[in-house]
């Protein structure tokens, strides 16, 4: 079986999804590092192996210390693969199973991942209107609280996307002067962190709950679908009236 491991975000996920089917086998844990289909914090699930440059999930990795695997952090790591407790990584002093640093570098390249590999990325109505952004490129990516980044769209668009997967609240951006006149949306993850790699991808891309935090106008003409827009006499103007002044529209 060809070990499941990557040197860039974009093959890992197909190697990660592939290995899954390819042996018909349920994760222990997601890519995030939370046990799939019951409640619990986030563990350390990838090791940096130094020497090839690659990172290895905790499914493909040696029980033990043996691998010389690091976290994120730069702390040696052992693989903790006992039979009662879902497999995952801890740091070899015996101070840490979870690791804030290797959480969030996990949430973070699981979604660069998954949004360059779907490209088309639902965004919130706007005046009624079902809208879609083809992502072309990542331009920005930090984790900020939560996931950030900031993707290249069609016809030379910039959107921001906060994606919540932690209890952490959406304050640090509530300024919109903070968000630099980027287009900016929230996707909340939260309820999906325990499910599945595929089911949390698909969350991302079209299913889970996403709002506006910031519009930028030109944003209207150029990601918004005419043909699922609803008709003009049918959008009610009260609706209207509480969007546009919701989207900082004079």
């Amino acid at each position: 079986m060809q070990t499941r491991t990557y040197q860039s975000a974009i093959p890992h996920a197909a190697c990660h999804f592939l290995s899954i089917w390819l042996n018909g086998l349920m994760q222990h844990r997601n890519s995030l590092g939370y046990v799939i289909g019951s409640h619990g914090r986030a563990m350390i699930v990838w090791g940096h192996d130094a020497r090839e440059g690659r990172k290895i999930f905790i499914d493909e990795a040696d029980r033990g210390g043996g691998q010389g695997l690091l976290c994120e952090c730069g702390s040696p790591l052992v693989a903790k693969k006992g039979d009662i407790k879902e497999a995952h990584f801890a740091h070899a002093s015996g101070h840490g199973v979870s690791c804030e640093a290797a959480t969030n570098a996990a949430a973070l390249n699981f979604i660069t991942t998954i949004l360059v590999e779907r490209r088309s990325l639902r965004i919130p109505h706007v005046l009624g209107r079902v809208g879609h952004a083809e992502i072309f490129s990542i331009a920005e990516q930090s984790f900020e609280e939560h996931p950030v980044h900031v993707i290249n769209a069609q016809k030379g668009q910039s959107l921001r996307i906060v994606t919540r997967i932690k209890r952490n609240t959406m304050d640090q951006f509530a300024d919109a002067d903070r968000l630099k006149g980027i287009s900016t949306i929230h996707i909340d993850l939260f309820a999906y962190r325990n499910e599945d790699d595929a089911e949390i991808a698909d969350a991302l891309m079209r299913g889970a709950r996403r709002e506006w935090l910031y519009y930028a106008k030109p944003l209207n003409r150029s990601l918004l679908n005419p043909r699922q827009a609803r008709a003009p006499n049918k959008i009610d103007r009260e609706e209207i009236a509480r969007i546009t002044k919701a989207l900082g529209f004079d």
